[in-house]
């Protein structure tokens, strides 16, 4: 049967103003989830971790030890942020409820049920920043992907005389640790792991803490902050700004709101995968690239090549990974737990990550290709290991950041094995002490 003339011009007219629509009327906001990988430190490891897991093997070598440093899963918010975050982000809430009632928000979609069912996670002080199900899986699936490529150095039987873990007095490392037992060895047979009881100070671990010159120099003095500062109100923070003023129809918006939501997108991104939070749909890309630079700048100068103190005093590390691979005890696998400032003092100390031109606050239109990026290299399950192989006479080190091999900056070789000797050389000037002391 034909069609009547005005059904099917009826349905011509519909089928226009769609087109219309999709091609030239995009007033509205619409999620991309290509976001979630850009939340800095907050970045679930999901994002980074490396599925290859073929036996890592190179001609005429042999694996003999394994040492590395991995930081904690996925984790819970610290309580004292929790109470802040809930101060801005209820107040914020309740304003975008009534513009997405009165359909002034410019976000795509029905998102009124999001905002509305939303509610910030309770967490008590004990509970606080606790390892959560994300993490616990992150761990214990890189325990199993890491076995997989070093079998002769990772046996899945636990002998004490083996292998070495040690964690920090945290609930998020120990059960970091734990579960990435359970990827090595399985449940029944982590059970025999011997874990030492953990230091409330760590020297080894968190070595940063001891260091006084660190912490009165750059982390108390406030000269780690002065470009992150100024970022908050740069033009292209402000630009930002006013977007999401319009887009969410604000008479206003701080900058403090703006991170705050940064930051609970990213928390609730790693607590929980199948479902995207609604502060993670009011960012589009160009949103998050500003804000994950401003993460960047933060640690840059905090932790990473901003200021020589800041990976100077990880040369504690290397020194225990150097005399890990020098000794004649049958241990061979060395895991320790630690965090963020950790792994990226030790990263920073071997040149990795370190771009042509400094961060600062007024140079982001000239970092689009920056290798300094926090959700990328400072994630939630954030590793870096090093193999110790004999290559005939010669003794190499592979090393491992988020489980692909990598390549140390001024090491003679030009493969991924760099002599021993390279950083037994490095090490000649660490003296902890000398470097952390006030004079």
């Amino acid at each position: 049967m034909d069609m009547p003339v005005k059904t099917f011009a009826a349905i011509l007219v519909a089928c226009l103003a769609l087109v219309y629509v999709v091609l030239f009327r995009k007033d509205c906001h619409d999620f991309r989830a290509s976001i979630l990988s850009h939340l800095g430190t907050r970045t679930p490891y999901r994002f980074v971790q490396n599925l290859d897991v073929s036996e890592i093997h190179y001609p005429g070598c042999e694996p003999l030890k394994m040492w590395s440093m991995i930081r904690h899963g996925s984790r819970k918010a610290n309580v004292k942020h929790i109470e802040g975050y809930r101060e801005k982000l209820e107040a914020l809430r309740e304003k975008i409820l009534l513009c997405l009632s009165q359909k002034k928000c410019g976000l795509c979609g029905d998102l009124k049920d999001d905002f509305e069912n939303w509610q910030l996670g309770e967490v008590d002080r004990i509970t606080s920043m606790d390892l959560v199900h994300e993490g616990e899986d992150e761990m214990l699936l890189l325990g199993e992907r890491m076995q997989m490529r070093f079998p002769s150095i990772l046996p899945e039987t636990y002998s004490r005389d083996i292998y070495k873990f040690r964690y920090t007095a945290t609930q998020r490392t120990q059960a970091s640790a734990e579960q990435f037992s359970i990827g090595l060895f399985g449940r029944r047979e982590s059970h025999r792991v011997v874990y030492p009881n953990p230091m409330h100070v760590d020297p080894l671990l968190r070595f940063y803490k001891l260091c006084d010159k660190w912490k009165e120099d750059v982390k108390k003095s406030g000269s780690c902050k002065i470009e992150g500062n100024k970022f908050a109100n740069s033009k292209a923070m402000n630009k930002v700004m006013n977007k999401m003023k319009k887009r969410l129809h604000l008479d206003s918006i701080t900058f403090d709101e703006l991170s705050t939501m940064y930051q609970v997108c990213g928390f609730e991104t790693a607590a929980n995968r199948t479902h995207i939070s609604p502060w993670c749909r009011v960012f589009d890309d160009e949103d998050i690239e500003v804000l994950e630079y401003s993460e960047d700048l933060k640690y840059y100068w905090r932790d990473g090549h901003g200021f020589d103190l800041n990976h100077e005093q990880a040369c504690i590390s290397y020194q225990d990974m150097v005399a890990h691979f020098q000794s004649d005890e049958p241990t061979k696998s060395v895991f320790y737990f630690s965090h963020s400032g950790t792994l990226l003092k030790m990263l920073s100390y071997l040149n990795l990550y370190e771009d042509e031109l400094p961060l600062l606050s007024d140079n982001f239109d000239k970092q689009s290709n920056r290798l300094w990026r926090v959700s990328q290299i400072d994630a939630f399950g954030t590793n870096i290991a090093f193999v110790l192989y004999r290559c005939g006479d010669e003794l190499k080190v592979l090393t491992l950041h988020q489980e692909k091999p990598v390549t140390i900056p001024n090491c003679s070789d030009e493969d991924d094995l760099c002599p021993l000797d390279f950083f037994l050389e490095k090490l000649e000037e660490c003296n902890f002490e000398s470097l952390c002391s006030i004079s």
